[in-house]
Protein backbone atom coordinates (compact mmCIF):
# COMPACT_ATOMS: atom_id res chain seq x y z
CA UNK A 1 0.00 0.00 0.00
CA UNK A 2 1.67 3.40 -0.86
CA UNK A 3 -0.62 5.80 1.36
CA UNK A 4 1.05 8.41 -0.52
CA UNK A 5 -0.55 7.67 -4.13
CA UNK A 6 -3.39 5.78 -1.61
CA UNK A 7 -3.07 2.66 -4.15
CA UNK A 8 -2.22 -1.01 -3.79
CA UNK A 9 1.11 -1.96 -5.51
CA UNK A 10 2.58 -5.28 -6.05
CA UNK A 11 6.28 -6.03 -6.19
CA UNK A 12 8.20 -8.13 -9.62
CA UNK A 13 9.07 -11.07 -7.60
CA UNK A 14 6.02 -11.58 -5.70
CA UNK A 15 5.17 -15.06 -5.91
CA UNK A 16 1.49 -15.15 -6.02
CA UNK A 17 1.70 -12.02 -9.35
CA UNK A 18 -0.09 -14.12 -11.76
CA UNK A 19 -2.67 -14.84 -9.31
CA UNK A 20 -3.02 -11.46 -8.04
CA UNK A 21 -3.08 -9.52 -11.25
CA UNK A 22 -5.73 -11.76 -12.62
CA UNK A 23 -7.87 -10.72 -9.97
CA UNK A 24 -7.27 -7.09 -8.98
CA UNK A 25 -5.22 -6.04 -12.23
CA UNK A 26 -5.72 -3.12 -14.07
CA UNK A 27 -7.31 -4.16 -17.20
CA UNK A 28 -11.06 -2.85 -16.80
CA UNK A 29 -9.63 -1.40 -13.07
CA UNK A 30 -7.68 1.54 -14.71
CA UNK A 31 -8.52 4.59 -13.44
CA UNK A 32 -9.95 7.63 -15.84
CA UNK A 33 -7.72 10.33 -16.32
CA UNK A 34 -11.62 12.53 -16.24
CA UNK A 35 -14.87 12.31 -16.36
CA UNK A 36 -16.84 12.90 -19.84
CA UNK A 37 -19.29 15.53 -18.80
CA UNK A 38 -18.42 16.64 -15.46
CA UNK A 39 -19.30 20.18 -14.55
CA UNK A 40 -15.33 21.17 -13.83
CA UNK A 41 -16.48 24.93 -13.20
CA UNK A 42 -18.73 23.40 -10.50
CA UNK A 43 -15.99 21.33 -9.37
CA UNK A 44 -13.76 24.21 -9.54
CA UNK A 45 -15.96 26.57 -7.93
CA UNK A 46 -17.27 24.59 -4.82
CA UNK A 47 -17.31 26.30 -1.50
CA UNK A 48 -18.53 23.86 1.73
CA UNK A 49 -22.05 23.76 1.95
CA UNK A 50 -24.91 21.53 3.39
CA UNK A 51 -26.62 19.68 0.90
CA UNK A 52 -30.31 19.42 1.58
CA UNK A 53 -31.28 15.90 -0.19
CA UNK A 54 -34.00 14.41 -0.46
CA UNK A 55 -34.80 10.85 1.27
CA UNK A 56 -36.01 8.94 -1.88
CA UNK A 57 -31.90 9.05 -2.47
CA UNK A 58 -30.18 9.21 0.55
CA UNK A 59 -27.51 6.09 0.02
CA UNK A 60 -27.63 5.89 -3.70
CA UNK A 61 -25.02 6.88 -5.56
CA UNK A 62 -21.00 6.61 -5.03
CA UNK A 63 -21.62 3.75 -2.07
CA UNK A 64 -19.86 0.81 -1.42
CA UNK A 65 -23.27 -0.75 -1.60
CA UNK A 66 -24.35 0.15 -4.66
CA UNK A 67 -21.42 -0.33 -6.98
CA UNK A 68 -18.97 -3.25 -7.58
CA UNK A 69 -15.76 -3.29 -5.72
CA UNK A 70 -13.75 -2.24 -8.56
CA UNK A 71 -15.87 0.46 -9.56
CA UNK A 72 -15.83 2.16 -6.16
CA UNK A 73 -12.18 1.76 -5.90
CA UNK A 74 -11.46 3.36 -9.54
CA UNK A 75 -13.88 6.33 -8.61
CA UNK A 76 -11.90 7.18 -5.38
CA UNK A 77 -8.98 6.22 -7.04
CA UNK A 78 -9.77 8.33 -9.68
CA UNK A 79 -11.03 11.38 -7.27
CA UNK A 80 -8.08 10.80 -4.69
CA UNK A 81 -5.78 11.31 -7.38
CA UNK A 82 -7.01 14.78 -8.65
CA UNK A 83 -7.10 15.69 -5.81
CA UNK A 84 -3.76 14.68 -4.26
CA UNK A 85 -5.13 12.59 -1.58
CA UNK A 86 -6.88 15.66 -0.02
CA UNK A 87 -9.84 16.59 1.14
CA UNK A 88 -11.34 19.33 -1.56
CA UNK A 89 -12.83 21.57 1.12
CA UNK A 90 -10.35 21.49 4.04
CA UNK A 91 -7.10 21.22 2.08
CA UNK A 92 -5.98 18.48 4.96
CA UNK A 93 -5.06 14.98 4.13
CA UNK A 94 -7.67 13.08 5.64
CA UNK A 95 -9.99 12.41 2.58
CA UNK A 96 -11.56 9.24 2.72
CA UNK A 97 -14.86 9.41 1.20
CA UNK A 98 -16.05 10.61 -2.57
CA UNK A 99 -19.09 12.49 -2.60
CA UNK A 100 -21.70 13.53 -5.12
CA UNK A 101 -22.12 17.23 -6.16
CA UNK A 102 -25.87 17.18 -7.19
CA UNK A 103 -27.78 19.79 -9.32
CA UNK A 104 -31.68 19.76 -8.71
CA UNK A 105 -34.26 19.64 -11.08
CA UNK A 106 -37.31 21.28 -8.87
CA UNK A 107 -39.84 20.51 -11.71
CA UNK A 108 -39.23 17.55 -12.83
CA UNK A 109 -37.95 15.83 -9.20
CA UNK A 110 -34.56 14.73 -10.89
CA UNK A 111 -31.47 15.27 -8.45
CA UNK A 112 -28.73 14.98 -11.47
CA UNK A 113 -25.08 14.33 -9.91
CA UNK A 114 -22.88 17.12 -11.83
CA UNK A 115 -19.34 16.33 -10.41
CA UNK A 116 -17.65 14.91 -7.15
CA UNK A 117 -14.84 15.12 -4.82
CA UNK A 118 -12.76 13.31 -2.29
CA UNK A 119 -13.82 14.66 1.18
CA UNK A 120 -13.32 14.18 4.72
CA UNK A 121 -15.23 13.22 7.53
CA UNK A 122 -15.83 16.45 9.24
CA UNK A 123 -16.13 18.28 5.62
CA UNK A 124 -18.92 15.31 4.65
CA UNK A 125 -20.78 16.29 7.84
CA UNK A 126 -20.49 19.54 6.92
CA UNK A 127 -22.57 19.02 4.13
CA UNK A 128 -24.68 16.48 5.08
CA UNK A 129 -25.95 18.33 8.86
CA UNK A 130 -28.63 15.52 9.49
CA UNK A 131 -25.79 12.95 9.50
CA UNK A 132 -24.38 14.79 11.35
CA UNK A 133 -27.28 15.60 14.06
CA UNK A 134 -27.59 11.56 14.16
CA UNK A 135 -24.16 11.14 15.17
CA UNK A 136 -24.37 13.37 17.82
CA UNK A 137 -21.44 15.65 15.34
CA UNK A 138 -23.76 18.29 14.63
CA UNK A 139 -21.41 21.40 16.37
CA UNK A 140 -18.38 19.75 15.73
CA UNK A 141 -20.09 20.03 11.68
CA UNK A 142 -21.29 23.32 12.27
CA UNK A 143 -17.75 25.05 13.66
CA UNK A 144 -16.10 23.18 10.85
CA UNK A 145 -18.28 24.91 8.29
CA UNK A 146 -18.02 28.21 10.25
CA UNK A 147 -13.76 27.39 9.97
CA UNK A 148 -14.06 26.49 6.26
CA UNK A 149 -16.24 28.94 5.03
CA UNK A 150 -14.42 31.67 7.31
CA UNK A 151 -17.84 33.05 8.56
CA UNK A 152 -19.49 34.17 11.83
CA UNK A 153 -22.82 32.70 14.01
CA UNK A 154 -24.65 35.52 11.73
CA UNK A 155 -23.48 34.78 8.84
CA UNK A 156 -23.79 31.05 9.50
CA UNK A 157 -27.55 31.75 10.38
CA UNK A 158 -27.82 33.47 7.10
CA UNK A 159 -26.20 31.11 5.00
CA UNK A 160 -28.49 27.55 6.27
CA UNK A 161 -31.67 29.60 6.30
CA UNK A 162 -31.30 30.80 2.22
CA UNK A 163 -30.00 26.98 2.26
CA UNK A 164 -32.84 25.55 3.77
CA UNK A 165 -35.36 28.38 1.64
CA UNK A 166 -33.82 28.55 -1.59
CA UNK A 167 -35.18 29.90 -4.22
CA UNK A 168 -37.43 26.82 -4.74
CA UNK A 169 -37.06 24.68 -1.56
CA UNK A 170 -36.10 20.74 -1.92
CA UNK A 171 -39.14 19.44 -0.43
CA UNK A 172 -37.29 16.49 1.05
CA UNK A 173 -40.50 13.69 1.54
CA UNK A 174 -41.56 14.08 -1.78
CA UNK A 175 -40.04 11.39 -4.82
CA UNK A 176 -36.91 12.25 -6.54
CA UNK A 177 -34.69 9.68 -8.91
CA UNK A 178 -31.18 9.81 -9.05
CA UNK A 179 -29.45 10.77 -12.06
CA UNK A 180 -26.02 9.19 -12.09
CA UNK A 181 -25.49 9.08 -15.72
CA UNK A 182 -22.12 10.94 -15.24
CA UNK A 183 -20.82 7.96 -13.52
CA UNK A 184 -22.91 5.30 -15.91
CA UNK A 185 -22.04 7.10 -19.00
CA UNK A 186 -17.75 6.98 -17.76
CA UNK A 187 -18.06 3.27 -17.31
CA UNK A 188 -19.34 2.85 -14.23
CA UNK A 189 -21.93 0.54 -12.28
CA UNK A 190 -24.47 1.27 -9.89
CA UNK A 191 -26.45 -1.45 -8.59
CA UNK A 192 -29.36 0.75 -7.32
CA UNK A 193 -31.84 1.53 -9.61
CA UNK A 194 -31.09 5.64 -10.43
Amino acid sequence: WDPTKRRWYINDDNLYKELILEKWGEGETSVPSNLDGEDEDLYENYQLAPDVRPMSIHGKGITKNNMPPRDFDRIKRFSFERDGGKCKCCKTSRAWKVDELIEYDIGRKIAKVRSILSICRLCWLSRHLGSAQCQGLYQDAIDNLKRIRNIDDEQLNELLENHRRGEDPIKIRDQWSLDASLLTNNGFTLHTNT
